[in-house]
């Protein structure tokens, strides 16, 4: 079988090397992405792993909070998108985790009852109390994340792997544009439950398997720096949503220790290196410069004279959120 992974990136310089070595390692053959008006040697990265046949790249010109529907719509007409056997859509702070045996996207579809569709819960992942940017991988700097039970009774959203064939596109949770009759339609979850067998609304689900066979590793909030710079960045799929207080409180999950990508961070490593070593020591350079850049920037908001940033960051410091929540 063939897997194809779609996302969009603005600024994620420091992300995209990790995130691309990771899920190659898992078993997507493909990966799309668009970028859109990026600065921080997103571009750059992700042209010379597009030179070196690592993944497919474009630019994704679209209006303010459209990019992320626009990139969907586009990544369908490719013909990676239409020939592969399972597409999924996620985000460069995503990581699909797979518990099945083996750790890769067929362990998990091997695992999985006959469907054409697979919801993924997410796992949200918090700051750990960190507070500057890191030289060091996401999956191993960050380790907390929500209480594990907590998906068998709270709705949590999801991300989907799908059947291009049953579906004419990703969309930001859920495939779009139906293809198949409705009895067709076959809806499993990463505990290879059937539809009726949990609670679900819209875009989240609740899993009484706890994500039994697979999760979506969410590390939404980061280091309190990061999450500054996220602020200042904005949301790419809703324009005006707030990245705030309120947002890095309801976000900021710290309940539980959860070590499954930290205990890959060498492996994934050892890939960055490879991929390095065939880009002649270009990726690994921007990867270092991308995180400069992103230190500095985070340095000058915090000496401008609008006070707004600095009060967001003190205000994270001060709420870490690393008691033991609900």
């Amino acid at each position: 079988m063939s897997y194809t992974l779609v996302a969009t990136a603005k600024n994620e310089g420091p992300a995209i090397l990790e995130w691309v070595a990771y899920h190659k390692m898992i078993g997507f053959e493909t990966i799309i992405i668009y970028q859109n008006d990026s600065d921080d040697f997103t571009h750059e990265t992700l042209k010379t792993l597009r030179d070196m046949g690592e993944i497919a790249y474009f630019y994704n010109r679209a209006e303010r909070g459209r990019h992320q529907v626009k990139a969907y719509k586009r990544a369908a007409k490719q013909a990676a998108f239409r020939d592969a056997h399972w597409v999924l859509a996620l985000d460069l702070d995503e990581f699909l985790v797979v518990h099945a045996d083996g750790g890769t996207v067929q362990d998990l579809v091997d695992a999985m009852p006959e469907c054409n569709q697979i919801m993924l819960n997410w796992k949200r992942f918090g700051g750990a109390g960190k507070t500057r940017i890191s030289q060091d991988l996401v999956v191993e700097t960050f380790t907390l994340a929500e209480d594990e039970a907590r998906v068998k009774t709270r709705l949590t959203p999801f991300k989907t792997m799908f059947d291009p064939n049953a579906y004419t596109r990703c969309g930001i949770h859920r495939p779009q544009g139906q293809l198949i009759p409705e009895d067709q339609i076959r809806i499993c979850n990463g505990s290879g439950l059937p539809l009726n067998a949990y609670e679900h609304r819209n875009f989240r689900a609740k899993d009484p398997g706890q994500r039994a066979l697979a999760q979506i590793n969410h590390y939404i909030t980061k280091d309190a720096a990061s999450f500054v710079l996220k602020s200042y960045r904005g949301s790419a799929h809703q324009a005006n949503r707030a990245i705030d207080r309120k947002y890095w409180t309801r976000r900021n999950y710290n309940s539980q220790e959860d070590l499954l990508l930290a205990a890959r961070a060498d492996a994934i490593r050892d890939r960055m290196q490879e991929l390095d070593a065939a880009s002649g020591g270009r990726l690994l350079d921007l990867r270092d410069q991308a995180i400069e850049l992103h230190r500095s920037r985070f340095d000058a908001l915090m000496e401008d004279s609008a006070t707004v940033y600095r009060d967001l960051y003190t205000y994270c410091l001060e709420n870490p959120g690393l008691a033991i929540r609900d």
